[in-house]
C-alpha cells in the first residue's frame, strides 16, 4: 500500500514538472522566435541640406534690326555650362508608401557662354553675344513612392534666375561694347530624383531638373555709334544634375 502511494506521488510530481516545462516553453517561444521588427522609416518631417552639381543650357538670341533693312533678323546661340552649389529645405508628409512635400532650392552657378553671329543691319559686322547666370532658385512640390528608406520622386513648380547679357560689335575699324544688361527671370521647372536615408536623420539624393524661362526682350544702345539701338528676344533654358545631402528633423 505504501509503495502504491509513493508511486502515485511520483507520477503526480512528474506530471507537474512536465506541465511547468510546457508552460515555460510556451512563454519563451514568442521571446525567441517573435523578435519585434524595427519600425519602418518615415519620410515625414522638415529637412535642410546642401547640394552641388553641374548645369548646362542655352540662350537663343534673335536680333531684330532697327536700321535698314528694318525688321530683318539674325541669331546668336550661346551655350552655357558650369558648376553649381547651394542649399535646399522643405517638408514632406508620408501616407502609406506615398510621400507628398514642398521644397525650395537656391544655387549659385558659374555659368557663362558666348556665341558669334552676323548682324545684317550693320553691313556684316561681327557681333559677339555673351550671357551669364549668377544664381537660380526653385520652389516646387514633389510626389514620390517610398520603399522603406528609398524614395523615388517627381517634382515641379516655378523657377527664378538672374541673367546678365552684353554685346560686343567687332568691325574693321574698332570694337564697341554695349555694356551689361541684367534681369531676373521667372519660369517653370520639372524634375525627378532618388533619395535614400543613409541614417535615421541623414539622407542623400541625386536629381535631374529642367528649367524653362521663356523669352524676354532686351534693348542695347551703343552710345558710340550715334545711339544705335539693337533689339533682341532671348529664350533661355537650363538643365541641371545635382547630388545632395540633407538632415531630416
Amino acid at each position: 500500500m505504501r509503495l502504491k502511494l509513493r508511486g502515485s506521488a511520483l507520477a503526480a510530481l512528474i506530471g507537474a514538472a512536465a506541465a511547468a516545462h510546457a508552460a515555460a516553453a510556451a512563454d519563451l517561444t514568442p521571446r525567441l522566435g517573435g523578435v519585434e521588427a524595427p519600425p519602418a522609416f518615415s519620410w515625414s518631417g522638415f529637412y535642410l541640406g546642401v547640394h552641388g552639381g553641374y548645369g548646362w543650357g542655352s540662350s537663343d538670341w534673335t536680333v531684330i534690326n532697327t536700321l535698314p533693312p528694318t525688321g530683318a533678323t539674325s541669331t546668336a546661340n550661346p551655350r552655357s555650362a558650369g558648376l553649381l552649389g547651394g542649399i535646399q529645405l522643405g517638408a514632406d508628409h508620408q501616407f502609406g508608401n506615398w510621400v507628398l512635400g514642398v521644397g525650395a532650392d537656391f544655387s549659385l552657378i558659374d555659368g557663362a557662354a558666348s556665341g558669334a553671329s552676323t548682324l545684317v543691319s550693320l553691313g556684316g559686322t561681327t557681333t559677339v553675344a555673351h550671357s551669364e547666370i549668377d544664381w537660380l532658385a526653385t520652389f516646387t512640390a514633389r510626389f514620390g513612392y517610398a520603399f522603406d528608406r528609398s524614395l523615388f520622386y517627381v517634382k515641379g513648380g516655378i523657377s527664378g534666375a538672374e541673367f546678365k547679357d552684353d554685346y560686343l560689335l567687332s568691325g574693321p575699324v574698332a570694337a564697341v561694347d554695349s555694356g551689361t544688361l541684367g534681369n531676373i527671370r521667372v519660369g517653370w521647372t520639372i524634375g525627378a530624383g532618388y533619395e535614400y536615408a543613409i541614417f535615421d536623420n541623414w539622407t542623400a539624393r541625386i536629381e535631374y531638373d529642367y528649367l524653362d524661362f521663356g523669352s524676354t526682350a532686351e534693348n542695347f544702345v551703343f552710345s558710340g555709334l550715334t545711339n544705335v539701338a539693337i533689339n533682341q528676344s532671348i529664350e533661355r533654358k537650363l538643365q541641371l544634375v545635382s547630388v545632395g545631402i540633407g538632415y531630416k528633423f
